[in-house]
């Protein structure tokens, strides 16, 4: 990975992606599409990133306009979903939020990864979860509505980005993503930049997981909180999470932006946000496992 200082006094940053030991030979790799067509927020832009990633894995990579149905998906490998919004909610991040996909959608989707399509969602905090919740509904998963926080001291909720290590027990050892093929592609170290988080089903395995001192707080409209904000508990809740599915495989994330990489002007300073950060040491690492797992399900063409 290579940071490039901007090309002018204020210019942010920019973030190449090199991948030494590519998967596939250059674009000879599974077919990914990454939804476009559903009001994905900043889709092209935020995710350039993640793309130019699996991309160098060797991965061919397009974004996708279209509605999904059979057709569309036959085409496909690994679908991507990140950020889908209804359009009663672009500009409106408040309740309700209604599925952005349609029903005949979802059941296409569910269908296509039980005849062995891989499926990779990122919600990220409200109102992106509830935009996906039927869907995930369909492919087993119940998505929590809201934003992911600690509380280290009761009721002092921090607003931040948050840690998570093998040490501390947050990334769960054990599994072809969080191990990886090689020593080198194991994870020690993530970092998350505010999302969501979820209750994972008995049939499914949780990658990484809030601390013991998380909640989930649901506000009516994103980003307004108060003392009558409904919360839960969320200790262990996952931020990450698979399933198989039929003969498909299912990837379901809490957080977008550790997944590729921007920057925000925060207070006059260029502030990197997702796998260029410091602590970010193995987001780009998580980008890549996940890609590769999901892929190489049972049904999955591209595993052969």
């Amino acid at each position: 990975m290579i940071v490039t200082p901007g090309a002018g006094p204020n210019a942010a940053p920019s973030v190449a992606i090199e991948v030494p030991t590519p998967s596939f030979a250059a674009g000879t790799g599974p077919r990914v599409a990454i939804d476009a067509g559903h009001n994905n927020y900043r889709i092209r832009s935020n995710y350039a990133v993640f793309a130019e990633a699996l991309t160098g894995d060797g991965f061919t990579v397009e974004f996708v306009d279209a509605p999904f149905n059979a057709t569309v998906l036959a085409s496909v490998d690994l679908l991507v979903i990140v950020n889908p919004l209804n359009a009663k909610n672009v500009g409106d991040w408040s309740l309700p939020t209604p599925s952005a996909f349609t029903p005949d959608e979802i059941a296409a989707v569910g269908d296509w990864v039980e005849a062995g399509g891989g499926l990779w969602v990122v919600a990220d905090h409200m109102p992106f979860p509830g935009a996906a919740e039927a869907l995930a509904a369909r492919v087993g998963f119940a998505l929590n509505n809201g934003f992911g926080f600690r509380e280290r001291e009761p009721g002092q909720i921090e607003q931040s980005i948050i840690g998570f290590s093998r040490a501390d027990g947050t990334i769960l050892a054990g599994h072809p993503i969080t191990d990886g093929a090689r020593i080198e592609e194991r994870l020690e170290q993530l970092q998350s930049f505010t999302g969501a988080t979820f209750e994972t089903p008995d049939d499914a395995t949780a990658l990484v997981v809030m601390p013991a001192d998380a909640v989930t707080l649901m506000p009516e409209v994103a980003w307004e909180f108060s003392e009558h904000t409904q919360r839960r508990a969320a200790g262990g809740w996952a931020l990450a999470a698979v399933r198989e599915l039929g003969r498909g495989r299912v990837a379901m994330f809490g957080e977008a932006a550790m997944l590729s990489a921007r920057y925000v002007d925060h207070e006059g300073e260029w502030f990197g946000v997702g796998v260029q950060h410091p602590d970010a040491r193995d987001n780009l690492q998580l980008v890549l496992n996940t890609a590769r797992w999901i892929v190489d399900g049972p049904g999955s063409r591209a595993a052969g």
